[in-house]
């Protein structure tokens, strides 16, 4: 995603066109796609190091092993 906005920065400017239309901002909407964009970055990242360097067992905990989303991401 070479040239992509990170995603706190496409979220803001996402927010500010639905403030310049004179709309409200459906937040919930916007946190979903903040997680989907994280969500899936992260996975594809860590999956591509896995297969770069070999390694068979991935294990993720913490806050990353709670998501939900992370979890029906990987294989």
């Amino acid at each position: 995603m070479r040239g992509a906005c990170p995603p706190k920065t496409a979220a803001a400017r996402w927010a500010e066109q639905h403030r310049r239309r004179g709309e409200d901002v459906p937040l919930a909407d916007g946190a979903a796609s903040v997680q989907e964009a994280v969500a899936d970055v992260l996975t594809r990242k860590a999956l591509a190091a896995c297969r770069r360097y070999d390694v068979r067992t991935l294990v993720v905990v913490g806050g990353v092993a709670a998501n939900s989303r992370v979890r029906a991401l990987a294989p």
